[in-house]
C-alpha cells in the first residue's frame, strides 16, 4: 500500500505542466542610439517619417514601439508583429525609444533596453547634447546613506558634436522647487551630503561649449 501511494505521488508531481515562458526582451537595431537619425523620410519642413526596427524575441506574440520626446516627454505607441515599425514625428528633436514584448500566454511583459536618437531636420551647424542618463541613484530607488550622509550622483551624457563643456545639477525636496547644488561640474559625478529619510528630487543639465543646454528630466529617491 505504501508503495502505491509513493507511485501516485511521483507520477503526479512528474506531471507538473511546465512553466509558461515569459517574452524575451528585443535587440534595438535602429535608430542607433546616442547617434543622429538622418535616413529618415521627409514628409514636410518640420516632420520626418522614422523607421524603427529591432530583433525577433523568443516567446513573444506582440510588440509595442514606444517612443518619448525627451524635451516635451509626449509619447507615440503603435503595436505590431513585425519586427518593425513606421512613426512620423517632429523633426530637430531627441526621442527616447523602446520595445515592450508581450505574449498571449501570460500577463507578464519585458521591456528592451532604452535607446536615444537626434531626428535631424534641416542641417544644424550645432546640435543640443542628449539628455543625460541619471544612473545612480535610479528613479524611485531607496538609498541607504553612509554614516557620513555623503552620496555619489552618477549620470551618463553624449553629445553629436562631442563638445560636452559642463554639467549642472539640481537637488530638491520638492519636483518644482529644485536648487542648484553645483555648475561646472567637468566629471559625471558629484558628491552630495543627504539627509537619511528624506525623499529628493534630482536632475542634471548638460552643458556644450556652445552654450546649447539638455535636461535630463527630474527623478525622485528616498534616503533612509
Amino acid at each position: 500500500m505504501r508503495s502505491t501511494l509513493i507511485l501516485i505521488l511521483f507520477v503526479l508531481l512528474g506531471c507538473k505542466p511546465d512553466p509558461i515562458p515569459v517574452p524575451e526582451a528585443v535587440q534595438l537595431v535602429a535608430p542607433a542610439n546616442l547617434n543622429a537619425c538622418t535616413t529618415a523620410d521627409r514628409i514636410d519642413e518640420n516632420q520626418r517619417q522614422v523607421e524603427f526596427e529591432w530583433l525577433e524575441s523568443l516567446h513573444t506574440d506582440q510588440y509595442e514601439l514606444v517612443v518619448q520626446n525627451s524635451a516635451t516627454g509626449a509619447l507615440s505607441r503603435k503595436s505590431t508583429t513585425f519586427t518593425n515599425q513606421y512613426l512620423i514625428l517632429e523633426a530637430n528633436s531627441y526621442y527616447a525609444w523602446y520595445i515592450i514584448s508581450s505574449s498571449a500566454l501570460t500577463e507578464e511583459t519585458t521591456k528592451s533596453e532604452v535607446w536615444q536618437f537626434f531626428l535631424e531636420g534641416e542641417v544644424a551647424a550645432t546640435h543640443l547634447p542628449f539628455p543625460a542618463e541619471l544612473l545612480q541613484p535610479e528613479n524611485e530607488a531607496s538609498v541607504t546613506l553612509p554614516a557620513s550622509g555623503n552620496y555619489e550622483f552618477i549620470w551618463s551624457g553624449s553629445d553629436l558634436d562631442n563638445d560636452i563643456s559642463s554639467y549642472e545639477v539640481y537637488l530638491g525636496t520638492s519636483e518644482t522647487s529644485l536648487s542648484l547644488q553645483q555648475s561646472g561640474v567637468v566629471n559625471s559625478s558629484v558628491i552630495v551630503n543627504l539627509n537619511p529619510d528624506t525623499t529628493y528630487y534630482w536632475e542634471v543639465i548638460t552643458v556644450d561649449e556652445v552654450g546649447n543646454k539638455s535636461s535630463s528630466g527630474v527623478a525622485v529617491f528616498t534616503t533612509k
